[in-house]
């Protein structure tokens, strides 16, 4: 395999300081490593690839309408200019020859720092870096020519090897409580609560930092004395352990808010530079976002936030497949966000389909998709589910084409489609299956080559107009959607 690297005194980093960028969302490019696709290997017509990683940087003007939706941005640092900025890792794999690729720019939306697309499309290892021949599977995405894009977007990712980050900066002068949910799997006395890695508490010690129990996730929350637990950073120490299955809460009081909101703008202006930067050091003339579960979440709240405009008002993603999400979006534009999370508790919240509705406890009326900030520069949309985002993790699948009561089937805008996986789950398990949570085997059926189907079906709908298969998912008008209380 060869590397090719640019040494600058004691570091590898070339630095591409392109004058077009100057005033630009992306101001700036570190390359640290470029090297070739397992020793060149050719990919049919797309010819052999290379490996890019680096760090993008960015600035964005707070008082931009697209950006003033970013909580906390107007308390966060500015530069001369008067611009926010912030950086975020960034690897690429592009055809060497971009001529011989389809043109597109498929952007994984990473998952809590991993990259998802090499493991799941081209049936691979799930390798952190993508250096060896298990990493890249039977080449799947390489073969149709996709430059396939990792950047960074969650402020709360663990420094870890080949995670995808971001670094973002804290709003001034804040402060206030934090708090998470979580259930343990094992009676262990210590336990890291995730969700809060990127909150460290101001005082560990406070009498006024709060543990408590519920039986169940929707029953009476009972208040654990202080005196039996102790805190180390987000780490707790609970006498006697913590009994499995049961819900805690763990609140503390924090300081420093990140503006977590700016991991939507990375993504608008990587995608941004790469399609309209005549200097991007990769280009693409389209570019499709791909997200799944935490990351499918991520994109349905990217689009409903308006974040597919950027600054300069012009349509960022051609696509986007937003994959076992359901109807919830992330928990990561708000002071003291948990993007980490499952988002059982502030992910699944109004609205939940595409179409404007009324939400009947607030009044407000908007849809996803239909909204002020998001009616402009809709691209197309894949929603792919399984049947534990209809049961399941408070995903409430249903809702994404039903009114919010479930009690009507809805009529799709004509730019989405929705495409229900019967009898699979979240992320289908090995064959032959085991037992590794609950009482039930794990379920094998794979959705994947579907999924392959349908990537395929959304590039020529983009590239060629020609129309993917009808939707497919379960409605109420022919008793394939029921209520959950009918069912014994």
């Amino acid at each position: 395999m060869s590397t090719r690297t640019i040494a600058v005194g004691l570091f590898v980093v070339a630095l591409v300081l392109a004058p077009a960028l100057a005033t630009a969302e992306v101001t700036r490019v570190e390359i640290t490593t470029r090297r070739d696709v397992l020793g060149g290997r050719t990919f049919l017509s797309s010819g052999p690839y290379e490996h890019i990683v680096g760090r993008l940087h960015f600035a964005v003007d707070p008082t931009d309408p697209r950006n003033r939706v970013i909580v906390d941005l107007d308390g966060a640092p500015k530069n001369a200019a008067g611009r926010v900025e912030f950086s975020a890792d960034l690897e690429i794999l592009r055809p060497r020859e971009p001529g011989r690729g389809n043109g597109i720019a498929l952007i994984d939306v990473v998952n809590r720092g991993n990259k998802v697309v090499l493991r799941s499309f081209n049936r691979a290892t799930g390798a952190a870096d993508p250096a060896t021949e298990s990493a890249y599977g039977d080449g799947f995405l390489l073969r149709q020519g996709f430059t396939i894009v990792w950047v960074g977007w969650e402020f709360d990712v663990v420094a870890r090897p080949g995670a995808v980050r971001i670094s973002v900066p804290s709003a001034a002068a804040t402060s206030g409580i934090v708090r998470a949910t979580f259930v343990p799997n094992t009676k262990d006395a210590d336990l890291a609560v995730g969700d809060l890695a990127g909150y460290a508490p101001v005082d560990p010690m406070s009498p006024e930092n709060t543990l408590s129990v519920r039986e169940r996730r929707d029953g009476s929350a009972v208040g654990i004395p202080r005196d039996r637990w102790r805190l180390n950073g987000n780490v707790v120490t609970l006498d006697g352990g913590f009994v499995p299955g049961r819900t805690y809460e763990l609140a503390y009081a924090a300081a420093n808010a990140p503006v977590g909101g700016l991991g939507f703008a990375a993504l608008r202006d990587t995608a941004a530079w790469m399609k309209y930067a005549p200097d991007a050091i990769a280009s693409a003339k389209h570019a499709f976002a791909f997200g799944s579960s935490q990351s499918g979440r991520f994109l349905r709240n990217f689009l409903y936030l308006g974040f597919n405009a950027d600054e300069r008002n012009r349509q960022v993603f051609d696509a986007v497949l937003a994959h076992i999400a359901g109807a919830s979006r992330i928990d990561l534009n708000r002071r003291w966000a948990t993007p980490t999370s499952l988002g059982s508790f502030a992910a699944t919240s109004f609205p939940f389909a595409d179409a404007r509705q009324r939400d009947p406890v607030s009044g407000v009326e908007e849809g996803t998709l239909d909204n002020v900030r998001a009616r402009d520069h809709q691209p197309k949309v894949f929603y792919t589910n399984t049947a534990v985002e209809y049961w399941g993790g408070a995903r409430s699948a249903a809702l994404v084409h039903t009114i919010p009561d479930g009690s009507k089937d809805l009529t799709l805008p004509d730019n989405v489609r929705v495409y229900f996986f019967a009898g699979t789950q979240h992320g289908p398990a090995a064959f032959p299956p085991t037992v590794t949570a609950g009482q039930q085997e794990d379920n094998p059926t794979d959705y994947w080559w579907a999924m392959r189907a349908l990537l395929v079906a959304m590039e020529r709908w983009v590239l060629q107009g020609t129309s993917p298969p009808v939707s497919r998912y379960p409605r109420l008008q022919d008793g394939t959607l029921v209520r959950s209380d009918t069912v014994a």
